[in-house]
Formats: C-alpha cells, structure tokens, sequence
C-alpha cells in the first residue's frame, strides 16, 4: 500500500512566494504519485506562523483551488520548530509520513525521492544534507551534523516528538537520539527558482523582533554586546602580541581590563538565557495558538488545541 504524504511548509511574511511554493510541491506529489511511490491523497501542509503581511490570504486563496493544499494559521510568531510541531500533530492523524521542507524553495526537491526509498527500506527517520566533503563524516560517527535540510519522519516518530513536553526542542538531536532506524541522503546544491527577498526596514524590524522576545530584550542585547566587545578586546590583544614578536612596543596590558570586563558581560548574558529558558519551561505556555483553518472541517482545530496543551 502507497503511503499518504504530508509535506510541512512554514510560512513567515512569504505572501508573495506562496503559489510559486505550492507549484513547486505540487508538482513533486504529482511526479511522486504517477510513479506509485505516494498516495494521490498527499497533501501540501502550510503552517502561518504569524506573519503580519498577506501569506495567510494567499494561503486561503490556494487553498480554495486546490484541494491538495490545507493550511493553518496561528495566532503568533511561535518559532519554526513550533510551526513544524504544529504540522507534525495536525498531519498525523492523516499521514504515514511527513517531511518538513522549505517554503522558498532553495534545496535540492529531489532529494525528497530518495528519502521516501529510505523509508521504503525500513527507515524511519530520514534526514537529507548537502553533500560536502565532511557531510557523511560527520553523520556516520557523531550524527551530529547540523545542515540538515529536508527531513523525513513517520507518523510514529511523530507520536513520540509530542512526548516531549519543552517548550523550546531541538528537534533533529531528539531525532538522532532515538532508537528507531536512522538514514540521510545528500545533494549537490542546485539552483531552483530563485525569488529574491526585499529589504526594507519593516521587514528588517519584524525579523528582530521575531527573533529577540520584547520581554527579555535587555538580556539578549546584554549578551549580544558582551560577545562583540569580547571578540574586539581578543582580536586586538592578538594583534598587538603579533606586533610586539616582529619589535613593535605595544603595551598590551592597557588592554585586559576590557577584555575581563567584556568576559563579565558575556558571562552575566549566558547566565540570563539559560533563566529565560527556565522561565519559559516554567510558565508552561502552549507551544502554538491555531486561529483559523483553510476548508470547512473545524473540528480539527479543536483536536490541535488539544496536542498543543504541554502540561
């Protein structure tokens, strides 16, 4: 029996992409099930991970015309991993399989072809990466390589992801974790349909603050500045102790004074990262809130706001 594909797409202000992305896929599905390796019921997944431009309206409008296409639209910025989760748990109650992919459409689509023959042989985790010279290297001893692109889970492994109630994972270290059947292919990097990003200061502002939580500002910037003015103090203490081998007279000492008290900076930002880490572990918030689904079936959303309770 062919398996039902599900492929994850999380959407941040990309609006402007996103019937390019759902071509892209959809035609991937179709390629996939003319060939009898998926299911003609596959879908395309599109998670709207709170953006503040069009994406959901495009979305909706994809959607409508193809019914191959679902979206989900949360309340919030929440995170990438969080997006995922949240097509993790909404796609398992349809998909043997899912593969969280990239909505600009900048890897190599082809690797997904040779992640479903992995998972035809008995694999159920596959992980794919761009082929480098320490690539395999790294994968084959330590599994610890981190240019993962696509990645490829059963709906098993996604039972087991919800098992872990954090509200910040690393989702591809608990995968490589485990103890279930572990694969990766690899790639050459190829050129895709190439959409370049605008710059703008709005955009630049939304992917601040998208990154650094209002609340705890002050404390990433604290260690933001005590990482540069340790890295400057480093790089200039080197440089004069180079200068001072070839018979240059730089008094080196004048200098680590700064760099002790840039190292404190640093320091006192760690020490804050890891409290805004408990914090967040402590008020047991939930990871994602849906608002609104593409389609008449509601009833969903109701079994979603059930997987996203982490108490």
């Amino acid at each position: 029996m062919t398996p039902l594909l599900y492929i994850v797409l999380p959407c941040f202000n990309n609006g402007e992409i996103i019937p390019f992305s759902v071509k892209f896929y959809k035609e991937k599905l179709e390629e996939l099930s003319l060939c009898g390796k998926i299911s003609g019921l596959s879908k395309i997944l599109l998670i709207d991970n709170g953006s503040t431009d069009n994406t959901w309206e495009r979305i909706s409008e994809v959607a409508k015309k193809n019914p191959s296409v679902k979206g989900i639209r949360l309340g919030k910025y929440s995170g990438k991993t969080n997006a995922l989760i949240c097509g993790f748990e909404n796609a398992e109650r349809y998909a043997d399989i899912v593969v969280a992919a990239d909505c600009r459409c900048r890897k190599d689509i082809n690797a997904i072809d040779r992640m479903i023959n992995c998972y035809e042989k008995g694999s159920h985790i596959v992980l794919s990466a761009q082929d480098k010279p320490d690539a395999r290297m790294a994968f084959k001893h330590s599994k610890s390589h981190r240019d993962f692109e696509y990645l490829l889970i059963t709906k098993e492994i996604v039972a087991e992801l919800s098992k872990y109630k954090e509200f910040e994972i690393n989702i591809k270290n608990i995968l490589l974790g485990m103890n279930y059947s572990c694969d990766c292919v690899y790639y050459k990097k190829r050129n895709t349909f190439a959409i370049k990003e605008k710059l703008s200061l709005k955009r630049v502002k939304e992917k601040f603050f998208a990154f650094f939580n209002m609340c705890f500002s002050p404390i990433h910037l604290l260690f933001a500045v005590g990482v540069f003015l340790t890295v400057i103090f480093s790089g200039l203490i080197i440089f004069e102790a180079v200068f001072n081998i070839f018979g240059k007279n730089y008094e080196i000492g004048k200098l680590i004074l700064p760099l002790l008290a840039s190292v404190d900076i640093m320091g006192a930002g760690i020490t804050g990262e890891y409290l805004i880490k408990i914090i967040n572990e402590i008020k047991k918030h939930p990871r994602y809130t849906v608002v609104d689904l593409t389609g008449s079936d509601n009833s969903s959303a109701l079994e979603i706001e059930k997987a996203q309770d982490i108490v």
